[in-house]
């Protein structure tokens, strides 16, 4: 059984509809994490006194030791939730990969010309400067911002109860950071790739 045109072209845009959707559920999570992590940074704020108080409430804890926990706890908790915003932003340039197929083949069933700009909202987002602006920057921002405050306010309030501690928590916060780092720039360097990406 033969498709005509114009089904072609009615399937092809349900389906790019759908994907379309789903991409872009996608990158609107990735930004909802970006806050989450805001927020649980803005938790190395408050640690201090909350162990403060655990600590009065059991007087056998080590002091010292129970924020060293909390600190290494919450740069656990930012750096699982940064490389699951990483696995999202991969989703999301997969479903875009697939998104710039659709717009060409619905262009051609359109006879549309090579630089008509109709259908082609996700073909230009393999350029460089659209990942530069839209990926790198915003995780430079946010490696700079949350994930180094969230890890010298908690080395200088350890430094000022035990520099050993504040020592083993920088250790950590430095390899947290650099793998998390490492996997950003495999992926990015994947974004920019022209056979995953481009359609050129």
């Amino acid at each position: 059984m033969s498709i005509n045109p114009q089904q072609k072209l009615e399937y092809l845009y349900k389906e790019y509809t759908r994907l379309s959707d789903i991409a872009e559920d996608h990158i609107k999570s990735t930004y909802d994490d970006i806050k989450l992590m805001g927020a649980i940074g803005a938790a190395v704020l408050i640690w201090k006194p909350i162990s403060d108080f655990i600590v009065t409430a059991h007087t056998a804890f080590d002091s010292n030791l129970v924020l060293l926990l909390g600190f290494l706890g919450i740069e656990t908790i930012l750096g699982i939730l940064a490389s699951f915003n990483l696995i999202k932003h991969a989703n999301s340039w997969y479903f875009v990969h697939n998104l710039q197929s659709y717009e060409l083949r619905i262009k051609q069933l359109l006879e549309e010309a090579d630089g008509s700009q109709v259908f082609a909202f996700y073909q230009g987002k393999e350029k460089s400067k659209y990942i530069t602006a839209t990926y790198k920057t915003a995780f430079l921002l946010f490696a700079f911002s949350v994930r180094f405050s969230a890890a010298m306010f908690p080395f200088l309030i350890l430094c000022s109860a035990n520099v050993a501690y504040a020592l083993i928590f920088l250790s950590y916060a430095v390899v947290d950071a650099v793998v998390h780092l490492l996997a950003a720039k495999r992926v990015f360097r994947q974004y920019s790739n022209k056979t995953f990406l481009g359609l050129m």
